[in-house]
């Protein structure tokens, strides 16, 4: 009898492990990964501590500019979700790393995380594709909810970012491009909190169809973040809030 309850305790216990095992793993795959990419280290170093607390979110390489980003993008096994990126770099600062990304890695999030308030610096951030804008004095319960927001949504848009965006959009007479009533569905949707998934969703479409729209927009106002077509659509009348 005794062998006999071994064997069933071992047979839980072995149970209980690869159950343990497989909810570990779906959590790791669930987690938000980063790269920080700013030249002052001693701050690098707070942002990865407080970023790696959060159990949803997992700092997977830094690097001190956009150079250091390529090789370590090269190296890393992980590509991650987020990247955090400062704007004045040496040999390769923000808006240049920006477009790179954008270019080569277009699935990669980006938010700009700088000292830096002026208008021009954050419009052209945005521009450049950073999906949101943060201030390193901001509270670091905004940098959680800004770099959670960008995964899930594809953006994150502060009171200070918005006011500052929407004076230097360009205004008047402007000349779009045609778009499709898919398009136009699109462009309307995007300028709500929900996220890719659900636009689809709500479209009746497929998440890759989906895609297909918003590169097509994108290319059509000539803007590469969601930021900075939210923003224009909304200030030259394109849609309606």
């Amino acid at each position: 009898m005794f062998k006999r309850y071994a064997t069933y305790y071992l047979t839980v216990k072995r149970k209980l492990f690869l159950i343990f095992r497989s909810i570990s793993t779906e959590l790791d795959k669930a987690k938000i990964t980063i790269a920080i990419i700013d030249d002052h280290r001693l701050f690098r170093a707070g942002i990865s501590e407080l970023l790696s607390n959060q159990q949803d979110i997992e700092v997977v390489f830094e690097a001190d500019n956009g150079v250091e980003m390529q090789a370590s993008l090269k190296n890393s096994q992980v590509i991650p979700d987020i990247v955090l990126m400062d704007v004045n770099m040496p040999h390769m600062d923000g808006y240049e790393s920006s477009r790179w990304l954008k270019k080569h890695y277009p699935g990669i999030g980006i938010l700009a995380l700088s000292m830096l308030d002026e208008e021009d610096t954050i419009t052209r951030m945005l521009q450049s594709g950073s999906g949101g804008y943060l201030l390193k004095n901001a509270n670091p319960e905004d940098l959680v909810t800004a770099v959670r927001e960008i995964a899930y949504n594809g953006s994150y848009l502060n009171n200070i970012v918005t006011a500052k965006f929407m004076r230097s959009v360009k205004t008047g007479n402007i000349s779009v491009p045609p778009l499709s009533s898919k398009e136009l569905e699109f462009l309307r949707l995007c300028c709500t909190p929900m996220s890719y998934s659900a636009i689809a969703t709500e479209m009746n479409i497929s998440v890759n169809t989906l895609e297909k729209h918003r590169a097509a927009v994108f290319r059509k106002l000539d803007l590469p973040s969601r930021p900075g077509v939210m923003l224009y659509a909304i200030k030259n009348g394109l849609v309606k809030v």
